[in-house]
C-alpha cells in the first residue's frame, strides 16, 4: 500500500509498561500493520494480555513506544502528546470514562458539535445547538433502539448527568457523541465496547458501531464474535506480537492483497 493511502501506520512498534516487574517481556514487540482510510470495521483480537489495549494506548499516546514509528494520515506522531493527535476519537472499556461526569448529557453532546470547544464567547449550550443535536441524533437512532429506547427519547434525559445511567446506556451516549462529532473523526478506537452489556444495550451499540464503520475506520479491541464476523479486517496479536493481519473472506474488501 502506498503510504499516502494509509490512515494509520504502526511500524515496528515495541512498548513496555514502567511497572512491569513480573517478567522481562515487552507488552508489544516489533508490531507492524497499517490501515487505509475508510477501512470500515477492524477487529483487534487475541487472548487476554496479548496487547490489544496496549495498541490503542500507543496510538492515542497514553503509552509511549520504546521503538518504532506511528503515523496518522502520513504524519509522524510517535513522540507527540495525546492532545496533538488530531482526528482520533475513543470509546473506552469503562463507558463513564468517555464522558465528563460533571456535565449534563446536553452539555456532553454539545461539546461534540463544537470543533474548537467552548469559550467565553462560544457558550456550550444554545437552543440552536440543542435542536441540531436532537435532529441529528434522531437520524442516527438504530433500529435496535426502536421507539422506547434511550436514544429515541433523548430529549427527556438531556438534563441528567452520566452517573444517572446504566453502563449500557452510557455506552450508547458515548457512541452517539462520536457519531455527532464535528468534524468527524477519521479513526475511532474502541476498547471492548460491548463487554458486559445486556442483550438490549449490546444490540443498540452493535448497530451504532456498524453505522460508524460506514463512514470512518473503526479499530476495536474485542472478543465479541458478532463484531469480528462483521469486520472488514482482522488484526490478531499473540503475546505482544502480530500473529495475523488480513481482510476477512466475506468482506467487500477481500479481493486483492491484504
Amino acid at each position: 500500500m502506498n503510504s499516502s493511502d494509509e490512515l494509520l501506520s504502526f511500524d515496528r512498534i515495541s512498548a513496555r509498561y514502567a511497572n512491569n516487574s513480573f517478567n522481562d517481556r515487552n507488552a508489544l514487540e516489533d508490531v507492524t500493520f497499517s490501515l487505509p482510510a475508510a477501512a470500515g470495521l477492524v477487529s483487534l483480537i487475541g487472548p487476554n494480555g496479548c496487547g490489544k489495549t496496549t495498541v490503542l494506548r500507543v496510538i492515542t499516546g497514553q503509552l509511549q513506544a520504546i521503538q518504532g514509528t506511528i503515523r496518522l494520515a502520513g504524519r509522524d506522531v510517535t513522540n507527540e502528546p495525546t492532545h496533538k493527535r488530531t482526528g482520533l476519537s475513543c470509546v473506552f472499556q469503562r463507558a463513564i470514562d468517555g464522558m465528563c461526569a460533571s456535565l449534563t448529557v446536553e452539555e456532553n453532546l454539545s461539546l461534540m458539535l463544537m470543533g474548537h470547544g467552548p469559550s467565553l464567547f462560544r457558550p456550550l449550550v444554545t437552543p440552536g445547538r440543542t435542536s441540531r443535536l436532537l435532529e441529528r441524533a434522531q437520524q442516527l437512532v438504530p433500529k435496535a433502539d426502536k421507539e422506547t429506547g434511550l436514544l429515541a427519547n433523548l430529549r427527556r434525559v438531556l438534563h441528567k448527568v452520566p452517573t444517572e445511567f446504566s453502563g449500557g446506556e452510557i455506552q450508547q451516549l458515548c457512541l452517539l457523541s462520536v457519531l455527532l462529532q464535528e468534524p468527524p473523526a477519521r479513526l475511532v478506537l474502541a476498547d471492548e465496547p460491548t463487554l458486559n452489556l445486556d442483550k438490549a444495550n449490546r444490540a443498540v451499540c452493535l448497530d451504532m458501531l456498524l453505522a460508524l464503520s460506514k463512514t470512518t475506520t473503526v479499530l476495536i479491541a474485542t472478543h465479541d464474535r458478532e463484531l469480528i464476523a462483521q469486520s472488514a479486517r482482522v488484526v490478531m496479536l499473540d503475546q505482544g506480537r502480530l500473529a495475523r493481519h488480513e481482510k476477512t473472506p466475506d468482506s467487500p474488501l477481500s479481493a486483492g492483497a491484504t
